[in-house]
């Protein structure tokens, strides 16, 4: 008789254990554009899109038990989303929630931040790779390097337009520009100061 998976596995750490085995690198289909508005440069990153990932993963969350659910929810009169892993043989679960960082107040940045965490919170939990995640160590490492002491001297200064490709190199699925450009206060690539390109980073990094 073939294994079901409330048979297959007798823990929600066992269930996890065996979808990363099982989970494939993810594929970054997506190419995304953030323009500086004072040079009129485009500089792209790739990422992987939401839908393809749950495309990708669902098969295997069924296969091993695993039930994944997200809920928008409120933090301290924040918006916020709330996610939560369980395996129902066993009824164990994990959750936690994540405040959603809006570019702008109206309703198409709430549904964009949402999708944002909803994303980040997947990849995350259950620590899937993406196709160019060494290639992101290696960029990140490179805006590391090219820190020179005129730029940690000076770090309210404007980013250079180099500092500012490295920055969008460096920022990575899932991770999101435009969010992580209002949670430092910025509106865009223009006038981005070096230290709000490193907190970006650091953010980015976490």
């Amino acid at each position: 008789m073939p294994e079901t998976p409330e048979t297959a596995h007798t823990s929600l750490e066992a269930a996890m254990l065996a979808f990363q085995s099982d989970a494939p690198t993810i594929t970054k289909g997506e190419t995304a554009k953030v323009e500086s508005k004072r040079t009129g440069k485009t500089h792209t990153y790739k990422y992987a899109d939401l839908g393809d990932i749950i495309e990708t993963c669902q098969p295997l969350l069924t296969k091993h038990g695993l039930l994944w659910r997200t809920f928008p929810s409120i933090v301290d009169g924040k918006p916020a989303l709330r996610y939560k892993v369980s395996f129902p043989a066993t009824k164990e679960y994990e959750e936690d929630t994540m405040l959603v960082m809006l570019a702008s107040p109206d309703s198409q940045a709430h549904g964009s931040g949402l999708t944002y965490c909803r994303r980040y919170a997947f990849v995350a939990a259950f620590n899937l790779a993406t196709e160019d995640d060494d290639g992101k160590a290696a960029s990140t490492s490179k805006v590391t390097q090219i820190r020179t002491p005129a730029v940690q001297s000076a770090p309210d200064r404007k980013m250079t337009e180099e500092e500012l490709a490295l920055m969008v190199e460096a920022v990575k699925p899932p991770n999101d520009m435009a969010l992580l450009l209002a949670s430092v206060g910025a509106d865009g690539l223009d006038d981005l100061t070096v230290l709000q390109g490193r907190e970006i980073i650091r953010k980015a990094r976490a």
